[in-house]
């Protein structure tokens, strides 16, 4: 009977053990992604000043009607909302949805799209 009581508290034990390396690698999968769009948000944030920069420079134009092209926009599509079908994607490795934008499964990380600079 103590044998049984000692390999049932041991299995319980490994149970808990395997539910914990498990969180943890799904935190390093959230974490990666974490840094994965912080890197693409500062490459964004780089692109739209360069070409912030380009506009003024090159057409003359101030920061407030440029502001005020980019506010136009964004009602603009707010205004258009896509239906879902067609921004989304499903991943052939995991079978998640997730949006055409991404170019990876935010998921799994799998490459779907090719990525293109903008």
């Amino acid at each position: 009977m103590w044998t049984q009581l000692f390999f049932a508290s041991q299995q319980r034990h490994m149970g808990r053990n395997v539910r914990e390396v498990r969180a943890r690698q799904e935190l390093r999968r959230a974490q990666i992604q974490i840094e994965e769009l912080e890197f693409s948000i500062r490459k964004l944030n780089r692109l739209t000043k360069g070409m912030w920069e380009i506009l003024k420079v090159e057409l003359d134009l101030e920061d407030g009607l440029l502001e005020q092209i980019v506010n136009h926009q964004a009602e603009a599509e707010q205004e258009s909302k896509v239906s879902c079908d067609e921004t989304t994607l499903k991943c052939p490795n995991c079978h998640r949805s997730f949006s055409k934008k991404t170019g990876n499964c935010v998921y799994c990380g799998t490459p779907v799209l090719p990525r293109s600079l903008f």
